[in-house]
């Protein structure tokens, strides 16, 4: 089975919170792991703790600016390639409403007058 370039990239981002768990769970031990070396108990947990949250985080944020990049590089994926530019999102709406409003021989809802007026 042959992958496009676009289900690469979906994969690489579906591991941003693997790699963000495991350079917390990586710095945790590290630290733990100092601290029965050094006998220093709580200290280096913590300091290895930070480490690895700032590595996740640095994961995530690399991974967002990726993400953007590609984002900014690639045309929108549209359903309207091929028709005419005014059925684009916004007014592809206001043309059905207008159809249906037609169609069922009354004008569009508007607001109910407030009462007391006439």
């Amino acid at each position: 089975m042959r992958l496009d370039r676009k289900s690469l990239r979906a994969a690489s981002y579906s591991t941003v919170g693997l790699e963000l768990a495991l350079s917390v769970l990586v710095g945790m031990l590290g630290g733990r792991w100092l601290d029965g070396r050094f006998a220093t108990d709580p200290v280096l947990t913590f300091v290895g703790l930070v480490f690895g949250c700032a590595a996740g985080f640095r994961f995530v944020y690399r991974a967002a600016t990726r993400m953007r990049k590609d984002a900014d590089a690639e045309p929108f994926p549209s359903a309207d390639v091929g028709r005419p530019a005014r059925f684009a999102m916004g007014e592809r709406h206001a043309a059905g409403r207008a159809r249906r409003a037609a169609r069922d021989d009354h004008p569009p809802r508007t607001k109910p007058p407030a009462k007391g007026a006439s």
